[in-house]
């Protein structure tokens, strides 16, 4: 009767012990979906503003475009209300370091690695320049609402790419993104989504463009 006696609190005991495993590796899966980094959010510490974030493949974007304020950024159209939703438009001079602490502005090699991830397929850079576009990227990582005559993006990995652009005839139409690649003195490398094209160009850095961040490693 000893024996069984034992044998019942044992067994009590690591049922409790089971118990209590389980539920902290509950808990700690819930805190890593949640979590700065991952599919959840991100807390900018230099102003409060919060990001969602998105994997996708090895690394981990901003799902919203930048709106740090810097000395030389902008809002769309010079509307300081349009910032929430657009983030800022940036001067190459201030490009290398809007990104928060533990991000970096996307590379080239960053942009391929995200179309690629996506199930892009890259066409054949025809000017030997580097700035191909890749097919079956754009509508995936287009929002599912804000581009003009009905041309929206399914958004199926969550990056809710919006069109930004300062002015002009393509407003709502296109959206241009800064890479931190350089060509040359003047030039650097910018991403664009036109229509369902994902494709790449150069421009001199005296314009302005939006703001990606990410973090990871390729």
């Amino acid at each position: 009767m000893k024996i069984c006696t034992t044998t019942i609190i044992a067994l009590a005991f690591l049922a409790v012990i089971t118990a209590s495993c389980s539920g902290t590796a509950k808990e700690s899966k819930g805190s890593a979906q949640t979590s700065d980094g991952h599919n959840g959010t991100f807390t900018d510490s230099r102003d409060g503003k919060k990001y969602r974030t998105v994997k996708i493949g090895n690394l981990i974007w901003m799902a919203e475009n930048l709106n740090f304020e810097t000395g030389y950024s902008s809002c769309n159209k010079d509307e300081d209300s349009k910032c929430a939703k657009y983030g800022r438009f940036y001067e190459w001079r201030d490009v290398k370091k809007a990104c928060p602490a533990g991000w970096r502005v996307p590379s080239v090699e960053d942009w391929d690695v995200l179309a690629a991830a996506v199930g892009g397929r890259r066409e054949k850079d025809y000017f030997g320049n580097g700035n191909y576009s890749w097919k079956g990227t754009a509508i995936k990582l287009k929002s599912k609402t804000g581009w003009r005559n009905n041309r929206n993006g399914t958004d199926d990995f969550g990056f809710s790419a919006l069109p930004c652009e300062r002015t002009g005839w393509s407003y709502g139409y296109r959206g241009f993104w800064w890479t931190s690649t350089e060509q040359g003195t003047n030039n650097a490398k910018y991403q664009e989504i036109e229509g369902d094209e994902f494709k790449r160009g150069t421009v001199t850095k005296s314009v302005e463009k939006s703001l990606r961040c990410v973090k990871g490693n390729i």
